[in-house]
């Protein structure tokens, strides 16, 4: 190489650097993270990244750090020296803080820009200034440092760079960020957090972005930001305080059914004592391939399997979790020596298990890269030689970690399923339920309906028959009120009570032809008590010539009753009908009331209740707030089922065959006391209510 003061030339050609740096790294960011290590190995305590992508096609990069900065000879020696150790040159307390090991990671300027420059300064002397430019070279060409002034290199970030008393600054020029949105960038922020064990450091890294030309300059501390509290499992080691972070229940939130999204799953916890094999010793080959040697191991760090990996639903239980086109947050990152080794250990595993793709975690296993075994990182620098016995250690301490993970996440799948098709059976059974009650219903109206259709036609026959007999009375009426000036309702109502006494003498003759010696008695009591009901009601009905005045009295009408009972009623119904009398005494309904009205209206009712086979009729008060019931029932036979409930105390309405005037004098009579009567419905037999509002 032919070095002078003011060119330093590399011993690569363009052609094999260019090779080499595409084959490092598959992109942008992975290139930044490498400079910024460069930063960390030179044992600054504070690295900023600085990026202008107002001009996203032109963008600028600025890696400064306040190490310990590089001589001429550094530069000339160490830095356009590809594969050199940079361990080899330092004292023994630094070799292993140092992260870098094969002195390649200064091509991830050549990956990022075709012009770059290098300022740097080291205590108690200038600093210089570098521009590498292969615009124009070709494959050939060595490339070559040229020497320059600062000031050609326009930093954007000098007010912090001239604060430093040593360092190194890197300014990258035309880097194309095309395509990198706000969201991306974001992403990109912590996928560059993630390249290092930042709480680890010894030093703080910083970055700054600006997206429009009038941004101003503003350093971020670059910091993990893991969703820990949606974490549904989490292994770490004692070492280690992320337990603090996790939340003590979760929520699924993927499923349509609130009762379960909602439903508080608690969080469990794994620790070192249940996998005791994550630390001790192994007999190890060393770097020359054939010495054996026992090598105490230790993996440190912390697992976890998310419970959502969908933002919408993982950013329930963490609003940290963050998943887009650049940023995934669920990998198994591998560290050493507190840099990122391999992105996504997982992929080294081959665990195609299902809910693989939840784990996130972040382990180191400093063991790989010891000095005192072959490197095993492969040609990109971004995985491993899977075939290193190191490897195969720390995949056999990996697998039953991530085994129980998986299974628990498994079964917790399972048990969301679970509640899901018991929820959607008992929706079915509902559904179903509905179904089968719609179509009952349905029946029900469709045989309600012609029911009513039925009983319609039914009643339009029975209106039709009354409508005839009415026609019919209502003539002789007409007739009747031709010829005589009398009550026409009073005569009909005597009339009407005759023809029953009259019906009275025909059963009782009927029941006892012929006579003989031991009925001829009772058939004379019989005949002679008709024949006596009948002359008076006559007499009373031809009283000043049954004209329209009255003779009221003035008196207790259940008092009246209960003489009905005792004496009017016995010489009649003795022998076929038993009455029972529970009219209370205590209840008074003083009214002013004709006697006979009264009798002919019990008569009607008592030769109903006959002619229903009656065998008993049972009277009885009933008192309510401030009404008095009256209840009149026998245990005949009841209601004629043909008759129209609503019709029967209209005039000329029978089911008996008779006149239809009985009902319809009871409910005129109980009207002029003042009262209502109405149709009761029983069990058994025939009732009527008769109602008394008390003053």
């Amino acid at each position: 190489m032919q070095n002078t003061e003011n060119s330093i030339q590399f011993n690569f050609s363009y052609y094999a650097l260019k090779l080499l740096g595409k084959n490092l790294y598959s992109n942008p960011w992975s290139a930044i993270s490498e400079l910024v290590a460069n930063g960390l190995d030179a044992q600054a305590t504070s690295v900023k990244l600085f990026i202008n992508m107002s001009q996203k096609e032109h963008s600028t990069i600025e890696i400064l750090d306040n190490g310990s900065g590089m001589s001429y000879e550094d530069l000339a020696n160490k830095y356009v020296f590809m594969g050199k150790n940079k361990r080899d040159d330092l004292p023994n307390e630094l070799k292993n803080t140092v992260m870098g090991r094969k002195g390649i990671g200064k091509l991830a300027a050549l990956f990022l820009s075709k012009k770059y420059y290098i300022i740097t300064k080291t205590n108690n002397k200038e600093e210089s200034s570098w521009y590498l430019d292969s615009k124009n070279a070709d494959d050939s060409s060595i490339p070559t440092l040229e020497k320059c002034s600062t000031n050609d290199a326009n930093i954007e970030t000098i007010d912090v760079w001239s604060t430093y008393k040593s360092g190194t600054l890197i300014k990258l020029t035309d880097v194309d960020l095309t395509g990198i949105g706000y969201y991306k960038l974001e992403g990109l922020k912590a996928r560059l957090a993630n390249f290092f064990l930042t709480d680890s450091l010894r030093s703080s890294i910083e970055i700054c972005v600006l997206n429009n030309e009038t941004d101003k300059i503003h350093f971020e501390p670059v910091k993990k930001d893991i969703a820990f509290k949606n974490m549904y499992m989490l292994f770490s080691d004692d070492k280690s305080d992320v337990k603090k972070q996790i939340a003590s229940t979760v929520v699924v939130g993927k499923t349509s059914y609130p009762e379960v999204a909602e439903k508080k799953r608690k969080v469990k916890v794994l620790t070192e004592i249940e996998f005791p094999n994550i630390k001790g010793e192994k007999e190890l080959t060393l770097k020359d391939g054939i010495t054996k040697a026992n090598v105490k191991y230790e993996m440190n760090g912390w697992i976890g399997i998310h419970t959502s990996i969908e933002n919408k639903y993982a950013n329930l239980n963490d609003e940290r979790y963050l998943k887009n086109e650049v940023f995934n947050p669920n990998q198994l990152r591998l560290y050493v020596r507190k840099k990122l080794a391999v992105e996504n250990f997982l992929d080294i595993l081959k665990n195609t298990q299902a809910f693989s793709n939840y784990i996130e975690g972040e382990i180191s296993f400093d063991i790989l890269d010891d000095d005192r075994f072959e490197d095993i990182a492969t040609t990109n620098r971004q995985s491993l030689v899977t075939d290193d016995e190191r490897v195969k250690l720390l995949i056999e301490i990996l697998n039953p970690i991530i085994g129980k993970m998986i299974r628990e996440r498994v079964r917790l799948g399972q048990e969301v399923k679970k509640e899901e098709d018991a929820i959607e059976a008992e929706i079915e059974r509902q559904r179903e339920e509905k179904e089968r009650e719609q179509e009952e219903a349905r029946q029900k109206a469709e045989k309600e309906a012609k029911e009513e259709r039925k009983e319609k036609e039914k009643e339009k026959e029975r209106r039709q028959k009354a409508e005839k007999t009415l026609e019919q009375t209502n003539s002789e009426n007409v007739f009747l009120r031709k010829t005589t000036n009398v009550d026409i309702d009073a005569l009909l109502t005597t009339f009407h009570s005759v023809l029953n006494d009259s019906e009275a003498i025909t059963e009782v003759i009927n029941l006892y032809t012929p006579p003989t010696l031991s009925n001829i008695n009772d058939l004379v009591d019989g005949v002679k008590e008709a024949n006596q009901k009948i002359y008076t009601i006559s007499k009373m009905a031809t009283l000043k010539n049954f004209s329209d005045k009255k003779e009221p009295i003035n008196g207790d009408f259940i008092t009246f009753l209960k003489f009905y009972l005792k004496e009017l009623s016995s010489y009649k119904y003795n022998k076929n009908v038993q009455f029972i009398d529970n009219l209370d005494d205590k209840y008074k309904l003083n009214k002013e009331f004709i006697p006979i009205e009264i009798i002919l209206m019990m008569d009607n009712i008592v030769s109903n209740s006959k002619k229903a086979k009656a065998k008993a009729i049972e009277l009885k008060t009933i008192k309510k707030g401030n009404s008095i019931f009256i209840n009149i029932q026998d245990n005949g036979k009841g209601l004629n089922p043909e008759a129209n409930k609503t019709l029967i105390f209209e005039k000329g309405k029978s089911y008996t065959n008779g006149s239809g005037l009985g009902l319809y004098q009871v409910k005129n009579a109980i009207k002029k006391l003042g009262g209502n009567v109405e149709y009761k419905e029983t069990e058994i037999g025939f009732c009527l209510e008769v109602i008394f509002i008390c003053n």
